[in-house]
């Protein structure tokens, strides 16, 4: 999505942009307090609810990838726009891209 049909299809907010940031900067899948922590650390006041509120927009409007694990949720800026799936690494958070066409069948 271009940055034109972006700006004219959501409000762009200081919120989502230090959001979408501190997801760039990530190889991996992130929670919303892990988001926020990140941003205070660096002298970034953003309040919890509207990390959360955000990410959760961000992601209900294909922006971002999200899966549960252990009943929590975990965002990811993803650049492919298509449904796949990913590796993740339950030590560290890595996270991969893969695609295997016929796995859902």
């Amino acid at each position: 999505m271009s940055i034109e049909q972006t700006a004219t299809t959501r409000r762009v907010t200081r919120p989502r942009l230090l959001i979408t940031q501190v997801l760039a900067e990530l190889s991996r899948f992130a929670t919303a307090q892990e988001i926020t922590d990140i941003l205070r650390e660096r002298g970034t006041r953003i309040g919890t609810a509207t990390a959360y509120r955000n990410v959760q927009m961000m992601a209900s409007q294909g922006e971002l990838d999200v899966i549960h694990v252990n009943g929590e949720a975990l965002y990811r800026e993803c650049s492919d726009q298509h449904h796949h799936h990913h590796i993740v690494c339950h030590e560290c958070g890595r996270t991969i891209e893969i695609e295997i066409p016929g796995l859902e069948q």
